[in-house]
This record gives C-alpha cells, sequence and structure tokens, in this order.
C-alpha cells in the first residue's frame, strides 16, 4: 500500500468459525480396560499350539505395552531394542521402562508404569540386537465383540476406538490416579492446555461416579479432597473462579469426616 501496489490489505481471518465444541478422546474406563485386557489374556492362552498363538499374544502385549507407556502408534512402530531399556524407579522402587522415543516432536523420553514390564519384556531384551533388530509392529488383528458383552470399538457417546485409545486410556487413568498434570504432558510429549481440554472431564466423570459410592470412614477426606482437586480442575478447563467451589467442597469433607 505504501508503494501503491495494492489498493488495501486482503482480509486474513479465518474463512471459518472455528467450532467450540470440545471433542472427547475415546477411552476405556478402568473396568472396561480390565475387561479388555482379561480378554485378551484368556485368548491368548486359548490359543495355546495353534497357528495363531503368535497373533493372539502380540495383541494382548501390544495393549499392555501401550496403555502402560503412553506412546502413539506411530512412535511405538518406530521403536527398536536399543530404544527401550529396564531400569528401577528410585521413587516407586518399581522395574519401569525408559523409552527413547521418536515422533512428530523430534526425539523425546517416556517413562512407563510399573504395570509396563512383563517378564516377556525381559526375555525379548536379552535377544541380540542382530537377530531382531527392530520391535514388532502392532498387530493388524482385532478383538472381536460381542464376547462376554464386551464392545471394544465404540465407548458409551458412540465414538470409535482406535490403537490412539490406549494412549487416551494412559492419560486418564494417570489423572484418576491423582498424577501431576505436568508431568504427564511431559511423560506424553504434549502440552497441559490440550490434556485439560480433551481428558480433564472424561477423568472428572469416572471420579464422579466413583465418588458417588459410600466411602468408608477412614477414607472419606482423601475422597473429598479428590473432589477438591476434580473441581478444580473442572474450573481451570471452563474459567470459572474456583473460590466458592473450593468452599463447598471443603466444607463437603468435613461433613463427610465428622
Amino acid at each position: 500500500m505504501r508503494h501503491g501496489w495494492i489498493g488495501r490489505l486482503p482480509d486474513f481471518s479465518a474463512p471459518y468459525r472455528a467450532s467450540s465444541k470440545v471433542n472427547h478422546r475415546a477411552w476405556f474406563s478402568p473396568e472396561e480396560y480390565k475387561q479388555l485386557y482379561s480378554h485378551t489374556r484368556d485368548r491368548a492362552k486359548s490359543a495355546f499350539k495353534l497357528n495363531w498363538q503368535h497373533a493372539a499374544e502380540q495383541l494382548h502385549d501390544f495393549i499392555l505395552f501401550m496403555a502402560n507407556t503412553g506412546l502413539r502408534p506411530d512412535e511405538a512402530n518406530r521403536l527398536e531394542y536399543r530404544d527401550v531399556t529396564i531400569e528401577k524407579d528410585p521413587e516407586s522402587k518399581e522395574r519401569i521402562l525408559v523409552i527413547e522415543v521418536r515422533g512428530k516432536r523430534g526425539v523425546g523420553y517416556c517413562k512407563s508404569h510399573g504395570r509396563g514390564v512383563s517378564v516377556r519384556a525381559d526375555e525379548e531384551a536379552q535377544q541380540t540386537q542382530a537377530n531382531r533388530p527392530r520391535l514388532p509392529a502392532g498387530p493388524q488383528e482385532t478383538v472381536q465383540p460381542g464376547s462376554h458383552g464386551l464392545r471394544p470399538e465404540i465407548d458409551r457417546q458412540g465414538n470409535r476406538r482406535s490403537a490412539y485409545s490406549l494412549r487416551h486410556t494412559y492419560i486418564c487413568l494417570r489423572l484418576l490416579e491423582g498424577a501431576d498434570i505436568y508431568q504427564i504432558a511431559k511423560n506424553c510429549r504434549t502440552s497441559v492446555e490440550l490434556i485439560e481440554k480433551h481428558y480433564a472431564s472424561a477423568s472428572q466423570e469416572q471420579t464422579g461416579c466413583q465418588g458417588r459410592q459410600r466411602a468408608p470412614p477412614g477414607k472419606a477426606f482423601s475422597g473429598a479432597c479428590a473432589g477438591i482437586a476434580a473441581s478444580r480442575m473442572r474450573n481451570v478447563v471452563s474459567g470459572i473462579p474456583e473460590t466458592g467451589v473450593v468452599q463447598r467442597a471443603v466444607r463437603s469433607a468435613q461433613a463427610a469426616v465428622v
């Protein structure tokens, strides 16, 4: 415009209004996840000495590995044996997997949950790099629905599940356990804002369902404190001042103890 080359500045605004609806990620609740890995474990045992035994075992191991590390499917497919080491966590004293992850955000590090280390991981770690240069990719076989009432392909909201749902399950279960949201974001190589936007409400719903159950007298105050944390997270997401909510939660905690 200064040199007279154009008459006016073009409109750089977005052509469409961004959707204000938050799409929550499909995940497995603790009960659904237990039902899933119990079914795949029994299925692997029933395939003993059959031609699909290896595929069934790989499927079961894949579910356990992904749900206890929070890796993206493409990150898991890029893993090599030299990227994974088994170490002892100095805080929990559990054996964990320390993984050097290569994905869309470059190279990062991930620490698994203690449940992510199995006997098979020790056996495969002892094999030579020349014979087994890469970790097996995620199996293409799917769990057939209908067995024991298992419906793994969709959640209660009708969202379709995929291998990514195991990553979402890891994040939600860690939130339910009370883990620090900043540590979860660092371990999953994502942002705190994304976790608060897509995962916080799902874990709050699960916490609310558990909170409606009658808690033992000795655990009433701890359960109420978990409710306070969930309330504060909900306020962060919605932008509501948290003073009144926290005060109500404290009063309810005191009443529960009495």
